[in-house]
């Protein structure tokens, strides 16, 4: 075994990035096959070219497009492929910008300050334990991975005071999906005035930018049937149990409180602890949000609008605002919880280069089994989408970051 090890430790970095590409375009080619999440966007995409409003009616299987205008224009052209061809490529620009979400992680946490040995087990170990969310991803033909790496080099340009860059990629990603909205609130808190008023010019912008192409009247059509799809106070974004592979904290406190929820994928195993009303599993769905957005504050311990001088603080408070993301929304898929990468990779770095109590490694495994059980142990997936697991782990890793805080001094950041 220990020859074995010996011998990957020799393996020289450009065969492993060799070895990553191949992996991805092989993945790439699999997964192309069959319908996916990407088909409906170009459905939507041409019907907006085709004058018809994307929002108005669902699409394969009933799903809905929920996504901006803008981004049916962005993919446009990948309606001219073959259908295979454009999911194809679709996947494998996907696979490219993982790598460099990656790299941008490693880059901010510091790996490369260590030893060949530890990177490679820290590189390992984070795609491990984000196999299923990456997995779901390229199966869906998702656009998390897009939104992630927009807000990873949002970050990225922010640290290096590139402000216009900056905003425009942090207003690309909430323009595409709201889910980026949390970042911009965090920039404002710690004193990025400029790029947080840029970045909200630039939202503007980008949502006005479709109505220079399209009808008046039938743009404003769009965006008001857009509105009545993602409204946040609409109750099946509250009662958030439409689909058995939903996730998030309106799904989990749903089926903790309520005894019947419309959830017609329910397993006949009880797993309510109380059954409430609407109107009172409502108000703990709010109250839980609150706590859970609020928690941050404990993470970042500041005044606001006091800056960031530490990279590594700043991709630590960062990580937590966007790993808060897939529990506070409503209608998450496993895929969104993809974007709890960074968070887990502060979890790993702790783990490899220093030492940590036996509980801590506990948990950390937890937490890889509430990922990643669908894989390990398809076989009884029912069960894990009952009960919510992947909502659970998530949980575990906000708790995780929020310990680890705690070991560290606010006057001296460091790794």
């Amino acid at each position: 075994m220990r020859l074995i090890i010996n011998q990957i430790i020799k393996i020289p970095d450009v065969i492993w990035k060799w070895l990553y590409f191949v992996t991805i375009l092989i993945i790439a080619l699999i997964e192309a096959n069959g319908r996916s999440d990407f088909d409906i966007y170009q459905l939507a995409s041409k019907d907006v070219f085709n004058h018809i409003n994307p929002y108005s009616h669902s699409y394969i299987d009933g799903y809905y497009y929920y996504y901006s205008l803008l981004f049916t224009y962005l993919i446009y052209p990948f309606t001219f492929l073959p259908a295979y061809w454009s999911t194809f490529l679709w996947l494998f620009i996907n696979g490219i910008l993982l790598y460099y979400i990656i790299a941008e992680i490693s880059d901010f946490i510091g790996t490369f300050k260590y030893s060949y040995q530890k990177q490679l087990l820290f590189f390992l170990l984070l795609i491990l334990f984000n196999i299923r969310t990456i997995r779901e991803n390229f199966h869906s033909a998702q656009i998390t991975i897009f939104i992630l790496f927009l807000m990873m080099y949002s970050l990225k340009f922010l640290h290096q005071n590139k402000i216009i860059l900056s905003a425009v990629l942090l207003a690309l990603a909430i323009n595409i999906k709201l889910l980026a909205l949390p970042i911009l609130v965090y920039y404002l808190y710690r004193g990025y005035i400029k790029v947080f008023f840029y970045s909200v010019i630039f939202v503007v912008i980008l949502f006005v930018l479709p109505a220079f192409f399209m009808d008046k009247n039938f743009y404003l059509d769009c965006i008001q049937h857009w509105w009545l799809l993602i409204n946040p106070d609409n109750n099946k974004h509250i009662i958030d149990v439409d689909e058995r592979s939903f996730h998030s904290i309106t799904t989990l406190i749903t089926t903790l409180f309520m005894k019947n929820p419309p959830d017609i994928y329910a397993l006949p195993i009880r797993r309510y602890i109380a059954d409430l009303s609407f109107e009172q599993i409502k108000w703990i769905i709010q109250i839980i949000r609150l706590i859970l957005m609020f928690s941050v504050l404990i993470i970042i311990r500041d005044w606001p609008f006091k800056k960031v001088n530490n990279s590594f603080q700043l991709f630590f408070e960062w990580s937590y605002v966007i790993s808060l993301i897939p529990l506070i929304f409503p209608h998450q898929q496993h895929y969104a919880f993809l974007l709890q990468m960074p968070a887990i990779a502060i979890l790993i770095f702790y783990l490899i280069y220093y030492q940590t109590s036996i509980s801590f490694k506990i948990i950390l495994a937890i937490i890889f089994l509430c990922f990643n059980l669908k894989i390990i142990l398809g076989v009884w997936n029912d069960y894990y989408e009952h009960f919510k697991i992947l909502t659970y782990g998530g949980l575990l890793v906000i708790l995780m970051l929020q310990l680890l805080r705690f070991r560290i001094n606010q006057n001296n950041f460091s790794q």
